[in-house]
């Protein structure tokens, strides 16, 4: 089992909530899997058992990081997994600390995972219009998860149509195979 240690000298707040982030990351890592091997849905992934080894060295962690005077963006990265890793996700929560991260690390990446949020928060037209706009963005294109998101969430809006022509980019982007497995999956399902 892997784990972060932080030397002495080296355990700034920021470190720590790095540290935290990463073991929260951990925590959730296997859960991604079925026994087969295969990619789980999201709902699946919520609900599975996650690494309390981990989880216990990530409460550590964030224990510490909070004795910061100001919060980094690994602050906030760390407290949205800290929130994914919850019994029940508190969407309109998340999205308020992925607003606050917008305003220290301003990327298309973060926009993509607020979108997501939001969407999950009830504001589904918002979150599509942003996953539209972020197709413009060059450090974008070709990265799978963009076309991906837009498929699943205009599937659970109901967009079949959408949905379908998403699923394509998203088969056409380079991925791991069992990434592409999934996908395959769920686009046979928007085709229902």
């Amino acid at each position: 089992m892997v784990y972060c240690v932080l030397e002495a000298g080296q355990a700034t707040p920021e470190r720590w909530a790095l540290a935290g982030l990463f073991h929260l990351h951990l925590a959730r890592f296997d859960a991604r899997l079925d026994a087969a091997g295969q990619l789980r849905e999201f709902a699946q992934i919520q609900g599975a058992a996650y690494d309390q080894e981990h989880l216990r060295r990530a409460d550590v962690a964030l224990r510490e990081a909070m004795r910061a005077e100001a919060l980094s963006a690994w602050h906030i990265e760390a407290a949205i997994a800290n929130a994914h890793c919850a019994a029940t996700r508190d969407w309109v929560h998340i999205v308020a600390m992925y607003d606050a991260l917008l305003q220290l690390k301003p990327t298309p990446l973060i926009r993509l995972n607020r979108a997501v949020a939001v969407f999950r928060a009830g504001r589904r037209e918002e979150a599509l219009a942003e996953l539209d706009l972020l197709e413009k963005e060059k450090s974008l294109r070709g990265y799978s998860l963009l076309p991906t998101t837009q498929a699943r969430l205009h599937q659970e809006a109901g967009n079949q149509e959408q949905a379908k022509r998403a699923y394509q980019r998203a088969l056409s982007c380079m991925m791991p195979a069992p990434a592409r497995e999934f996908l395959l999956r769920r686009r046979e399902g928007a085709t229902d």
